[in-house]
Parts: structure tokens; C-alpha cells; sequence
């Protein structure tokens, strides 16, 4: 439960803590996310969420002797920013207030690792619906890239509450910190000013199809964001998960990811594995047409009156949407769930054009067709380029760009992208010669010029075509030189599993993220779908990172190996019965590996020094790699951790 009331010309939102509680909470939410950062600032927000956390858990000397730790908690979505202290309240205020200098520039701001950003979804549908933005390039699941250090300084200035630029809301667990001196109120107040969020995911609500290789994503839909928007996208989910239970005799763990834009919710039906194709698409077809029985409602319906709203409500209020005080009803939430089915994307098989080979009826394919240009043809120095893992040839057109990729194996079809040069959105570069190019829906194409004959010229010609579009340069440029046979075998080898750099990249979730106050306040397990390269926190403040996911052909089989890293956390507070150590307790148990259409690796010897089992103390870290050996069947890659608490975290092979 929480209330509200106005002190200092902010929103203050107190929220009841358990009643066990030594430790309070204060922090704030912001209407500013990723959505609301342009391409050409890309990683600024992150850098800027770096820095808060930095300074959040800044040791704090106390006033008898010795010093305090707090928690600092960050959390960046799509239109919001919230960030909180948690600690014993004098700390949690001598923290805010200097956090408070921070945005003011009295404190110097230290470096810091870009925060992560922990949404993730299907690429080319949130381009087309919402336009290439920040959160949609984040979705590339980029290495990490270079940021000018003024647009740093200026993103940290606009986003001081104080300067009243962005809307804000603050919110504390203790009683006593409501109103606490450390932001002046800002002299124009924004909540004045400010006009309702519009809907940000209605860019193409018509209902459609958009090619995507097989995977995880089913199909997305918008609902309005309330609770009884979101009452019927957990019916879909519900729905679908049902009839493929019907049609296919077993439900490969359907669940839905939850993005909020604006007004709208985002709502992406996934699976944690591949459905048969024939199997999905009756199961669609049937959630699409057959009405769900209203004893499924009325069970979204508790599932949603469960879950803590303090994060929702403050949300809404910084975005200056309404308050959503409307009751849960069956008949409200079939409503809303036939509003959505009139925005549904499906995923269907993507062809060797770039488009989809085979739709659902009533769902054409939404994707604008490109006009087929024969152009300039810039052809690789590679005779067998499919060793190099890049394109053969290079067609630069009036308005398009394409490339072509040979087969790896004699009778598979060539792969084949094409972009609309008159509405590119962003480049991405690799190296000097090693471009990605993005169009503003979603299509991309690679191109590295120094493997191309006459590359020079074709670089010259891209570069004065597309003089003044964002371009995001990756921190890391190495030389390029000649690869090895070996190199280039492990480049075309792993081209298959690479699902998320132009397409699709996605993670799956059972329902939705649980609030930052939420988590801090109660142990629970975490459920997590994240790319390669990801941290993921648990409940004890262990953190766990898989990245370097390697791959190599032998013979039938493949040698993934990958590198763990594990900081431990300390004891965890749940249950009686539960060993407090559980998430400190690490060893090559509690990982697998597996691919999406069922197969398990086996671990095996190889690449660096393997993980051990052991039993960290707190603070301390391991690192270590894991390699298995698993049937080549081309499905893509997954790698997860769990543990007796319950914990479970998959990385996905991007």
C-alpha cells in the first residue's frame, strides 16, 4: 500500500515497508527513458545511470566512529528512470543529499561502467512500431561503445529534478524522510507544464506479420497501460499458451514480456522453447479467433490484483497520466483483450528477401516492399567469402543497399538483406570499414568495405550518401587483418545463432519485472532472460555474468565454451529452511547449456581455466570457464544458471 502528498514542490509516494524492516528506502522516478534518447546520444543515459549507482552506494562515514555501505538501486526502462538508496536512514539522507549534488555539479562525478539496461525484445517490431530510438538500438545488444564526456555532463544537468526539466516523483519507506531537505523545488514546476504521455507503440497498429527467424517470439500486441490493459495481455498469454497445449499436446513455458510506452503497454507472447511451426501457427489462430472462457479472465484478473502497484502508480503520475482507479472486470478486460487482438504482430518465417515467406491469413505482411535495383556491384576478394563470415556482393542502389551472403553448405539458401537508403536511422561502426546499417524499420545490413574489391569507392559513396546520420562508434576497433582458416570456420559456424544483430533479439520473462522497492524489500527469486555479456542481480546482491560464448564445429558437434564470472552477495534473508549461503554456494552444477529445440551439452575439457565449485565469501569474486559439447542441429544457443532458492537466468547467444 501506498499514499500520496506534496511537500517542496515534488510528489512524495510513501510506501508501507515489512514490518521486520531496519532499513529504509528513498529514492525517485523520472519520465525519462530510453525511448526519449535519441540514437545520436545512444549509451549516454546508461553512463548517466553508472554514475548514480556509483554515488548511491558510496561508503559513508558515521558520526561514532567507522562507516556505512548503503545499497544503491538503478533502474533504467523504456520512459522512466528510477534510482533508490537503501540503508539506515541517516545514511539513506547523507547519501541523497550528496547524490543531490551530483545532479548539480558540486559533486564530481566519478567513472563508471555503464548501467545495464535489462529490456529486451523483438527488434524489428518495436522499430516499426515506435521508430528507431535508443531503447530499440539497445536491443542490438551492442559491446560497449563511445560517449563524448559533454554529452555526459549535459544528460546529468537536464535530468536534475531541481531544474524542473523532467517530471519527477520521489518516494521513501519511512515516514519520517517524506520531504527531506536536498533538491530545491525547481522554479518552473513541471507538473504544471507537462501534458499526458501519449502512446508510444501504435507507430503500426494494424494488425500484420513481420518476418523473424524461428525463436522465442510468437507475436506482439499493444494494450493500454492499466490494470486492465495488462489483465488482457496476460490473457493472451494465457490463451495461447492453452492452445498449444490443444494443437501440440505440451506448452514450452509461454510467457509474456511486458514493456511500457507512454499510455501503451507492449506486450510480447514468448516461449522459453521453439514450438513446431505447425503446431504455433494453428495455436495463434486459434488464440486470435476462439473467445477465452471467462474463468480465465477472472483468473488474470487475481493473477494482476496480486502484484504491488506503487512503482505503476508512480509511473503514471510522473508521466502525468491519470490515475487508474477503474475496477477489474471480466467484461473490461474481454474488451480490452479484442482491442489488442486489432494490434497484433505475428512472427512469421523469414524469407531469403528479407521478408516474410508465409503469413497467417488476415495478418498480411506489414513490412513495405523495396524496389529492386540492379546498381553499383562491389564483389568481395574472397572467392569462398562464406569462410569470411561476411557478404559476396554488394549492390548499391538508387535507393537501397544489399548484400548478399553465399550459403555455408552447399544446397542452403543464400541470405540476403536490403535497406532503404532514403530512410536510414543509424550506423554502427565496427571498425573504420566494418559498418551495420539500420533503417528506420528495423532492416540492416553488414557491410566491411576492406573486404569488398573497389571497397574504397563504395565507403567514399556511403559516406556522402548518409553524411549526417547517427552513428554509434564501438569503443573497441582492433586492426583488421587477415583471418586465419580457423577463424573464419568459427565466424560462419556461429553466423547461424546470431538471431538478435539484425532481427530479433529477445528475452523472456513469466510475467513482468518486480518493482525496485518490492525487491528490496523481500528476498525472492529471480527469473531472468538476458543477452551474452549481461549481469544479472539476485536477491542477496550476488551478481552473475556470462559473456564470450564461443563456438567451433566438430564434426556433428559443436564446443560452445563460455566464461563465468560470479561476485558474491551476502547471506540471503527468505524462508526457514533456506541455506543463506545459497547464492554464494557456486560450481559447474548449476549451469547447462542447451538449444532451443531441446538438446543438452555435455561439459567437457577445453578453452580456459574451468569453474570450480566453491563457496564465496561476501564481496569476494570467481571466475572461470565452462565448456560443453552439444549436437549441431543449427537451433539457437542458450546458457542458464540456477539453484535450490529457485533462481533461474538464461543468457542467449546474440
Amino acid at each position: 500500500m501506498f499514499r500520496w502528498s506534496e511537500r517542496g514542490g515534488y510528489d512524495w509516494q510513501l510506501i508501507d515497508r515489512a514490518e521486520d524492516a531496519t532499513e529504509v528506502v528513498l529514492g525517485a522516478t523520472l519520465a525519462y527513458g530510453m525511448l526519449d534518447e535519441p540514437v545520436a546520444d545512444y549509451g549516454t543515459l546508461q553512463l548517466v545511470g553508472g554514475q548514480i549507482r556509483a554515488e548511491l552506494g558510496r561508503p559513508t562515514e558515521l558520526a561514532g566512529g567507522g562507516v556505512s555501505v548503503p545499497e544503491g538501486m538503478v533502474e533504467i526502462s523504456q520512459d522512466t528512470l528510477t534510482f533508490a538508496v537503501r540503508g539506515r536512514p541517516d545514511v539513506a539522507v547523507s547519501t541523497w543529499r550528496r547524490l543531490a549534488g551530483y545532479f548539480q555539479g558540486t559533486v564530481p562525478a566519478d567513472l563508471a561502467d555503464p548501467h545495464p539496461v535489462d529490456t529486451f525484445g523483438w527488434t524489428r517490431d518495436a522499430a516499426f512500431r515506435s521508430g528507431m530510438n535508443s531503447f530499440t538500438v539497445s536491443l542490438l545488444d551492442l559491446p560497449p561503445i563511445v560517449v563524448a564526456a559533454e554529452k555526459v555532463d549535459r544528460l546529468r544537468r537536464h535530468l536534475d529534478p531541481s531544474a524542473g526539466r523532467v517530471r519527477s516523483a520521489f518516494f521513501t519507506t519511512d515516514e519520517s524522510l517524506v520531504g527531506v531537505e536536498a533538491f530545491a523545488a525547481p522554479p518552473d514546476d513541471p507538473r504544471q507544464q507537462s501534458i499526458p504521455a501519449p502512446g508510444r507503440a501504435r507507430g503500426a497498429a494494424t494488425p500484420g506479420s513481420l518476418g523473424a527467424p524461428l525463436g522465442p517470439v510468437q507475436f506482439t500486441a499493444v494494450v493500454p497501460r492499466t490494470r486492465t490493459g495488462l489483465a488482457a495481455g496476460l490473457a493472451l498469454r494465457t490463451h495461447f499458451a492453452e492452445a498449444l497445449t490443444s494443437v501440440g499436446g505440451t506448452d514450452p513455458g509461454t510467457g509474456c514480456v511486458i514493456h511500457e510506452f507512454g499510455a501503451d503497454r507492449w506486450i510480447t507472447v514468448a516461449c522459453e522453447g521453439v514450438p513446431a511451426p505447425q503446431h504455433r501457427d494453428r495455436a495463434i489462430a486459434r488464440t486470435l479467433a476462439a473467445p477465452i472462457a471467462d474463468a480465465r479472465l477472472t483468473a488474470v484478473i487475481l493473477e494482476v490484483e496480486q502484484l504491488s502497484e506503487s512503482q505503476w502508480a508512480r509511473n503514471r503520475r510522473v508521466l502525468g497520466l491519470p490515475e487508474d482507479d477503474e475496477a477489474l472486470t471480466v467484461p473490461g478486460v474481454r474488451n480490452a483483450l479484442g482491442a489488442a487482438l486489432n494490434t497484433v504482430h505475428i512472427t512469421s518465417l523469414l524469407g531469403p528477401d528479407d521478408r516474410s515467406v508465409s503469413v497467417l491469413p488476415g495478418y498480411p505482411e506489414l513490412m513495405p516492399e523495396l524496389p529492386e535495383e540492379r546498381g553499383q556491384k562491389f564483389s568481395s576478394w574472397l572467392a569462398h567469402s562464406a569462410l569470411s563470415g561476411g557478404p559476396s556482393t554488394v549492390r548499391l542502389g538508387d535507393r537501397t543497399l544489399l548484400t548478399d551472403v553465399p550459403a555455408e553448405t552447399l544446397g542452403e539458401p543464400a541470405e540476403r538483406n536490403v535497406i532503404d537508403l532514403d530512410a536510414v536511422a543509424v550506423i554502427i561502426e565496427h571498425s573504420p570499414t566494418n559498418l551495420a546499417i539500420f533503417d528506420a524499420s528495423g532492416r540492416g545490413v553488414d557491410v566491411d568495405t576492406g573486404q569488398l574489391r573497389r571497397g574504397g569507392k563504395l565507403k567514399e559513396l556511403l559516406d556522402r550518401r548518409l553524411a549526417g546520420v547517427p552513428r554509434i562508434r564501438l569503443t573497441e576497433q582492433p586492426e583488421q587483418s587477415e583471418p586465419t582458416p580457423e577463424q573464419r570456420r568459427t565466424t560462419s559456424t556461429k553466423r547461424r545463432y546470431v538471431i538478435g544483430a539484425i532481427i530479433a533479439a529477445v528475452a523472456f520473462s513469466a510475467v513482468i519485472s518486480i518493482g525496485i522497492v518490492q525487491s528490496a524489500t523481500r528476498a525472492r527469486p529471480v527469473t531472468a532472460r538476458v543477452a551474452e555479456g549481461q549481469t544479472v542481480e539476485l536477491a542477496s546482491g550476488t551478481a552473475l555474468t556470462a559473456s564470450g560464448i564461443e563456438t567451433r564445429a566438430d564434426g556433428q558437434d559443436l564446443i560452445v565454451s563460455t566464461s563465468v564470472r560470479i561476485c558474491a552477495g551476502g547471506d540471503l534473508n527468505a524462508a526457514r529452511g533456506t541455506d543463506p549461503a545459497v547464492q554464494r554456494a557456486v560450481g559447474p552444477a548449476n549451469f547447462a547449456l542447451h538449444s532451443q529445440d531441446g538438446m543438452a551439452g555435455e561439459r567437457t575439457d577445453g578453452g580456459g581455466p574451468q569453474l570450480v565449485a566453491t563457496t564465496l565469501p561476501e564481496g569476494e569474486c570467481a571466475d572461470g570457464d565452462l565448456t560443453y559439447r552439444i549436437r549441431d542441429t543449427g537451433s539457437p544457443l542458450a546458457f542458464s544458471y540456477s539453484n535450490p532458492f529457485g533462481d533461474d537466468v538464461v543468457w542467449y547467444d546474440q
